[in-house]
């Protein structure tokens, strides 16, 4: 069996690895390598326990892996002053 694995690197420099397919299935390690041997072990796992539970073994399904353009904020990581007044209650 063959599943789509999303593999992230963290801001500290570890790696963290989820499986689309199998919703839960997480991994984190401190390099790519470990990470990867770290969630095919977790694959396995995951799916041992889905069938234990009686339930079916979910397909592989395509991903579509694609990027989306925003337009940052004006005030990004700034209150606007007549919230700050509300959030405080002087407002």
């Amino acid at each position: 069996m063959r599943y789509t694995v999303v593999v992230l690197k963290n801001p500290e420099g570890s790696y963290t690895a989820t499986v689309p397919a199998l919703p839960g299935c997480i991994a984190q390690g401190d390099t790519l390598e470990e990470t990867l041997k770290l969630v095919g072990g977790g694959i396995e796992m995951h799916i041992e326990g889905l069938i234990a539970e009686g339930m079916g073994v979910p397909k592989e399904t395509q991903p579509i892996i694609t990027s989306v353009n925003i337009r940052r904020p004006a005030r990004a990581g700034r209150q606007d002053s007549r919230t700050a007044r509300a959030a405080s209650g002087m407002g």
